[in-house]
C-alpha cells in the first residue's frame, strides 16, 4: 500500500551526508573525550560496525550477536552549542539476523536502539540534529522498518515493533519516511514534541510528522494491513491512534494548537479527523468496516473550539463538518448501510463567513440498516436530534439560511428532534428563523411527516403511529406565533390518516387529532389578525374514514373553528372568513356538515351538531351578527337541514330535527330570527323571510309539513302542529 505521509523531508540527502559503510569494525574519533565500544559476539557470518565520532564527549555502544549484521554511528559536532559541551550518546544492540541500523547525531542528543533475538532484517534510522532529542528503538519481530528524524530540541520518538512486520518484501528506511511503504516513521521539527509508534501486527504502516512545539502522538496498530497518519503542524496538539483488525486506515490532520483527536478502530474502518484553529476535540470509535469524517475549523483568532463523536458498529459512514466555535456534534449508528451527514456552520467559506457558527447541538443516532440522516444547521444555538431505528428511514433537516450571505444567518435557537421507529419512515424538516421549533415522532412503517417553517415562533410537533400516516405542516414567512401540532394513530388497513396544514398569519394555530384508518384533515389558515390572538382550528376525528376540511381567510380578529367528528365516513368542511366561529360535532357515521361564513360575516356563529347516522346540515352566513345554530338528534339517519343568511344584520336561526326530519331556512335582511323544532319521522319545514324584522317559530311532530314565507317588514308567524 503507497501512503505520502512525510512529504518534503528528502531522505535521500539525509543518506548522503553518512559515511560510506564498511566491512567488520571501523572506529575513527577525532577530538577530546570520545568512547567508542564495540563488542561483536556470536557472529556466524559478516557482522559490520562503523563508528565516527568528532567532537567532545561523544560515546558510542555497539553490541552484536547474530549473522550479518550492520551498525553505522556518526556523531558531530560542529553546530553552536553554548558553554557547556553536549555529550551525543548512542546505543545498539543486536541480537537478531540481517540488523541493519544507521544513527546520525548533531547537538546532545540521545539514541537508543534495540533488536531482539527474534528479530530477522530488520532497518533502522536515526537521524537527530539539536540539543536533547530523544530516540528509542526497539525492534523484535520479522522485516521491519523504522526512521526517526529529529530537528530541534527536546523532542522524543519512541518505536516498537514486535510484530510480523512486512512479508515479502523488505522496505526500506527511505520508503518508510517518505510514506511510500509499511514500517514506522517519525519526522519532528520543533521542539519538545512527543512521538510514538507501537506496531504488533503484520504489514502495518505508521507515520507522525510533527512541526511546532509540545505536540504529542500516539500509535498503537495490531492488526494487519492498517495505516496510520498523524501530521501535527502548531503547538499542544495531541493525537492517539488505536488500530486492530485489517486494512484499517487512520489519517489526523492537526493545524493550530490544542487540538485533541483520538481514533480506535477494529476491522477495515476508514477514518480521517482534519483540525484547523484552535481547542478543536474529535473521537473516532469504529468497528466492522466504517467510514468516518470529521472536518473542524473555527479561523477567527482566540475562538473556542468545536466537540465531534462518532461511534459506529458496521459498515456506516458518517461526515461531521463544523465551521465555528463551541459546536457539538454526537454520530451513534450501530448496524450496516446507515449513512449520517452532519453539517454545522458549513465548510470552510470564503471571507464572508469564516465564523461560521456557534453553540450548536447536534446528536444522530441509527440503529438498524440502510437509515439516512442528513442535518445542516447555519444557527447560532440550534440543537438537532434524530432518533432512527429499523430499515431505511429517512431523515432531513436544514436550520438557517440557504446562502453564504452573512445577512441570511437566520435560524437562531431553532430546535428540531425527530424520532423514527419501524421501516421506511420519511422526514423533512426545514426550518429559517429565529427560535422555531419542530418535533417528529413515527412509530410504524412508512409514516412521513414534512415540516418547513419560514417564521419566527413557529412551533410544530407531529406524532404518527401505527402505519402509512402522513402529514405535511407548513407555517409561511409571515406566521409569527404559528403553531401545529398533529397526532395520528391507525392500524394500517384502512392505508393510514392524512393531515395537512398550512399557516400563513402571525397568530395561527391548528391541532388535529386523528385516530383509526383513513382520516383526512386538511387546514388552511391564511391572513393576519389583531390583537388579542385568535385564528385557531381544531379537528379532532375518531373512527374510520373520517374527512374534516378546514380553511380560513381572515386580515382581521376572529376565526375559530372546532370539529370533533367519532364515528365513521364523517364528512365536515368549514370556510370561514372575517369575525366568525364554527363547531362542528358529528357522532355517528356517515354525517356531512358545511358551513361557509363569508368575507366580512362580523360576528358570525354556526354550531352543528349531529348525533346518530346519515345527518346533513349545510350553513351559509354572509355579513352581519349572524348566528346559526344546528342539533339533530341521535340515530338521524338521513335528516337534513340548510340554513343561508345573507346580507343582513342579527339574523340567527336554530333548528332542532330528530330523524328523518327536512328544515330549510333562508333568511335576507335584518333582525330576522327564525325557529325549527321538529320531532318525528318526515316532518317538514321551508321558512324563507326577506325583509326587516321577521320572526318565524315552528314546532311540529312527526310527519308534519309547514311553509313560512314572509316578504316585508315587520312579519311574525308562529306555527305549531
Amino acid at each position: 500500500m503507497k501512503k505520502m505521509f512525510l512529504t518534503g523531508v528528502s531522505v535521500a540527502a539525509i543518506f548522503a551526508a553518512g559515511p560510506a559503510l564498511a566491512s567488520d569494525s571501523v572506529v575513527n574519533q577525532n577530538g577530546l573525550g570520545n568512547d567508542a565500544a564495540v563488542n561483536q559476539t556470536g557472529s556466524t557470518g559478516d557482522t559490520d560496525s562503523t563508528i565516527e565520532q568528532n567532537g567532545t564527549n561523544n560515546q558510542a555502544n555497539v553490541t552484536q550477536s547474530g549473522d550479518n549484521n550492520n551498525v553505522t554511528i556518526s556523531q558531530t559536532q560542529s553546530i553552536a552549542l553554548g558553554s557547556t559541551d553536549p555529550s551525543n550518546e548512542a546505543t545498539v544492540t543486536q541480537q537478531g539476523v540481517d540488523g541493519d541500523l544507521t544513527i546520525l547525531q548533531e547537538g546532545d542528543n540521545r539514541a537508543t536502539v534495540t533488536q531482539g533475538e527474534a528479530s530477522v532484517d530488520d532497518d533502522g534510522l536515526i537521524v537527530q540534529v539539536g540539543l536533547e532529542n530523544s530516540a528509542e528503538l526497539t525492534q523484535e519481530g520479522d522485516s521491519q522498518a523504522a526512521g526517526v528524524l529529529q530537528i530541534g530540541g527536546g523532542n522524543t520518538a519512541t518505536i516498537s515493533q514486535t510484530g510480523a512486520g512486512t512479508d515479502p518484501a523488505i522496505p526500506t528506511v527511505e520508503e518508510v519516511l517518505a510514506g511510500e511503504a509499511d514500517g514506522a516513521g517519525i519526522a519532528q521539527l520543533g521542539t519538545s514534541n512527543i512521538a510514538s509508534i507501537t506496531q504488533t501486527g503484520l504489514n502495518d504502516g505508521s507515520g507522525v510528522l510533527q512541526v511546532g512545539d509540545r505536540n504529542t502522538a500516539i500509535t498503537n496498530q495490531a492488526g494487519i494491513s492498517s495505516f496510520s497518519g498523524v501530521i501535527q503542524t502548531g503547538t499542544d496538539n495531541v493525537a492517539g491512534v488505536s488500530q486492530n483488525g485489517t486494512d484499517g486506515y487512520s489519517l489526523v490532520l492537526q493545524e493550530g494548537s490544542a487540538n485533541t483527536a483520538d481514533v480506535a478502530q477494529n476491522g477495515g474502518d476508514l477514518s480521517t479527523v482534519n483540525q484547523l484553529g484552535e481547542g478543536h476535540s474529535a473521537t473516532v470509535s469504529q468497528d466492522g468496516g466504517a467510514i468516518s469524517d470529521i472536518a473542524q475549523s473555527n479561523e477567527a483568532a482566540g475562538a473556542p473550539g468545536n466537540r465531534a463523536t462518532v461511534s459506529q458498529n458496521g459498515a456506516s459512514i458518517s461526515t461531521v463538518t463544523q465551521l465555528g466555535q463551541r459546536n457539538s456534534a454526537g454520530v451513534t449508528q450501530t448496524g450496516d448501510g446507515n449513512q449520517s451527514l452532519l453539517d454545522q456552520g458549513g465548510p470552510p467559506p470564503a471571507e464572508a463567513n469564516k465564523i461560521g457558527d456557534s453553540n450548536s447541538t447536534a446528536t444522530i443516532a441509527q440503529n438498524g440498516s440502510g437509515n439516512y440522516s442528513q442535518a445542516s444547521q447555519r444557527a447560532d444555538g440550534a440543537s438537532v436530534s434524530v432518533d432512527q431505528d429499523g430499515v431505511d428511514n429517512r431523515s432531513t433537516i436544514f436550520q438557517g439560511a440557504g446562502t453564504f450571505n452573512p445577512a441570511d444567518e437566520n435560524g437562531d435557537n431553532a430546535v428540531a428532534s425527530v424520532a423514527q421507529t419501524g421501516n421506511n419512515n420519511v422526514s423533512d424538516i426545514q426550518q429559517r428563523n429565529d427560535d422555531v421549533s419542530a418535533t417528529v415522532t413515527q412509530t410504524g412503517d412508512a409514516n412521513d411527516s414534512g415540516i418547513i417553517q419560514n417564521a419566527r415562533f413557529g412551533i410544530a410537533s407531529v406524532t404518527q403511529s401505527g402505519g402509512s400516516n402522513e402529514s405535511d405542516v407548513s407555517q409561511g414567512t409571515a406566521a409569527r406565533g404559528a403553531d401545529a401540532i398533529v397526532s395520528q394513530t391507525s392500524s394500517l388497513a384502512g392505508i393510514g390518516n392524512y393531515s395537512n396544514i398550512t399557516q400563513s398569519a402571525e397568530d395561527g394555530y391548528a391541532n388535529v387529532t386523528q385516530d383509526g384508518e383513513g382520516n383526512d384533515s386538511n387546514v388552511s389558515q391564511s391572513g393576519a389578525n389583531s390583537a388579542p390572538p385568535r385564528m385557531e382550528a381544531f379537528v379532532t376525528q375518531t373512527g374510520l374514514n373520517n374527512e374534516s376540511d378546514v380553511i380560513q381567510t381572515i386580515t382581521g380578529a376572529g376565526a375559530l373553528a372546532d370539529v370533533d367528528q367519532d364515528g365513521a365516513e364523517n364528512v365536515s368542511t368549514v370556510s370561514q372568513h372575517g369575525n366568525a366561529e364554527a363547531y362542528v360535532s358529528q357522532i355517528g357515521d356517515s354525517n356531512a356538515s358545511t358551513v361557509t361564513q363569508n368575507v366580512g360575516s362580523d360576528g358570525s356563529q354556526a354550531f352543528v351538531s349531529q348525533l346518530g347516522d346519515s345527518g346533513s346540515s349545510l350553513v351559509t352566513q354572509n355579513a352581519g351578527d349572524n348566528t346559526a345554530t344546528l342539533t339533530q338528534t341521535a340515530s338521524s339517519l338521513s335528516a337534513y337541514s340548510e340554513i343561508t343568511q345573507g346580507g343582513g344584520s342579527n339574523n340567527s336561526a336554530s333548528v332542532t330535527q330528530s330523524a328523518e326530519a327536512d328544515s330549510f331556512v333562508t333568511q335576507t335582511g335584518n333582525g330576522n330570527i327564525a325557529t325549527v323544532d321538529q320531532s318525528g319521522a318526515g316532518a317538514l319545514s321551508t321558512i324563507t323571510q326577506n325583509g326587516t324584522d321577521n320572526s318565524a317559530q315552528v314546532t311540529q311532530a312527526s310527519a308534519s309539513i309547514s311553509t313560512v314565507s314572509q316578504t316585508g317588514i315587520g312579519n311574525l308567524a308562529i306555527v305549531s302542529q
